[in-house]
């Protein structure tokens, strides 16, 4: 370890002890919250970027700290007098309590303290190299056959996103997206939207020039559709991924990062206020209560983690789902199975307000849900599934460098680890089983591996800086 890596941790430790200790001795003001974990987040930033720069990890933190968990913050640190860091949402606009509040913060830096340093120590053992990705210009065996699947895969998925858009206009609105959460589960939801980013990660490794914008062209497609609707967040995972697609093999330098990251964010922000789901909204802001609102409104994923610890009795069916892609739809081949019990988000939100989750209603879900109740609700076993989250992370990001199937793992699951603060482990592990199932039958099994290094431009070349 570096004397400069000694001192960070040292900084860490202190940071990590002292906030601790004025979480559990004495209840802070919404400002002074805002202004302690302000700063965690933003060292933590500083911490990842200074030791692996723009990397899938960091985006996670990214929307973690800025959006999902710590947006609440932020809206409070710009506008103390506007919002109130501790209430809950329209599911429950009670306080919440003190009691709920301290341990909800403490499983917030635990999280982020041991993830993010166990991140760092295991890539300093980082084999060299930018991120695989075949870049030739001529068509393969492998071209044709992932246009081939584009064309279905492309008529589902447009289907789906603009039948959605016509019933929102047609007067459904944004909660017609969700109305059918209300609905028993149907064997093979969901199978479509899985593949499409299986391939859509195979594409980007082996496809061509393109092959590769196919692919590019149909999800940026699906997420435009969906945030003119009004779900926003997977729009800005999206602007992420573009960002981190286009600087990955190349030194950035943070002023150009943060040039692109805040024209994202101003896109991001206009298009939403065009939606239909803000359609209706006739209010005015100034530039700042527009930022702070949109932050307000997207750390909602705060009071759902503290809401998720309240609920004791959860289903035994979701523990399995997050590792078992299509065992819910399996399940109900031989029995009825009511949303509700499908998925710990829907019984999360049926628990709290029955009322509002048939109406299509929903609190979502958070990582850290996850991993508190696969911890046993203990402190021990949240720390370490938070470190083992990190070291997991590190391991497939480095393993791309050298190898094709880590490579599509890391573009498949892009936008839903930028998106998994806001959401939980059912959309990533199952995901990588579909990715390691389909690759073994559509690489390995028909030869299509040896046409990766076929390519025009060499796949290790030599990062470019960007100042």
């Amino acid at each position: 370890m570096t004397k400069k890596r000694f001192a960070q941790l040292m900084v860490s430790l202190v940071l990590f002890a002292a906030s601790l200790f004025l979480i559990w001795l004495k209840e802070l003001t919404d400002q002074e919250y805002a202004i302690m974990m302000c700063t965690h987040f933003i060292w933590l930033l500083y911490l990842l970027w200074d030791a692996e720069r723009f990397t899938p990890f960091l985006t996670f933190t990214i929307t973690f700290t800025l959006l999902f968990i710590g947006g609440r913050f932020w809206a409070v640190l710009f506008s103390p007098d506007d919002f109130e860091l501790r209430r809950g949402n329209f599911f429950s606009w009670e306080e919440i309590p003190l009691d709920l509040w301290q341990p909800s913060l403490t499983y917030i830096l635990l999280f982020l303290y041991l993830s993010s340093w166990v991140y760092i120590f295991r890539m300093e053992k980082k084999t060299e190299g930018p991120v695989l990705s075949y870049e030739g210009t001529v068509s393969t065996p492998v071209d044709n056959w992932l246009r081939g699947i584009f064309v279905i895969l492309a008529g589902f998925t447009l289907y789906d996103v603009f039948d959605k858009l016509q019933t929102a206009v047609s007067g459904g609105g944004y909660l017609s997206l969700y109305l059918e959460q209300t609905e028993k589960v149907a064997a093979g939801s969901g199978l479509i939207a899985s593949l499409l980013y299986v391939f859509f990660g195979i594409a980007l490794v082996y496809g061509n020039k393109t092959t590769k914008r196919l692919y590019l062209v149909l999800i940026f497609i699906k997420a435009f559709v969906f945030i003119l609707i009004g779900q926003r967040a997977k729009f800005g995972a999206l602007l992420l991924f573009f960002l981190w697609y286009h600087f990955r093999n190349r030194n950035v330098r943070l002023f150009r990062l943060a040039i692109g990251g805040g024209a994202s964010l101003v896109m991001l922000m206009w298009i939403a206020s065009l939606s239909l789901r803000e359609a209706t909204d006739d209010d005015l802001f100034t530039p700042l209560e527009l930022l702070s609102q949109f932050f307000m409104s997207q750390g909602v994923s705060l009071s759902t983690f503290t809401f998720s610890q309240q609920v004791t009795d959860y289903p035994i069916l979701p523990y399995f789902v997050s590792f078992l892609p299509g065992v819910a739809s399996l399940y109900s081949l031989f029995t009825p199975l009511p949303a509700a019990q499908a998925a710990f988000a829907n019984y999360l939100a049926y628990s709290l307000n029955p009322g509002l989750f048939e109406g299509g209603h929903g609190l979502g879900w958070t990582l850290l849900s996850d991993l508190y109740l696969y911890s046993g609700r203990t402190y021990a076993g949240f720390a370490l599934l938070s470190a083992l989250f990190g070291y997991i992370c590190a391991y497939v990001e480095d393993k791309s460098r050298t190898s094709p199937l880590a490579a599509t793992i890391v573009f498949a699951v892009f936008l839903n680890l930028a998106f998994l603060p806001r959401s939980g482990l059912y959309t990533i592990i199952p995901l990588i089983v579909w990715i390691v199932l389909v690759h073994y039958l559509f690489i390995e099994c028909t030869g299509f591996k040896s046409y990766y290094n076929q390519s025009d431009t060499p796949v290790s070349e030599k990062k470019e800086d960007i100042k």
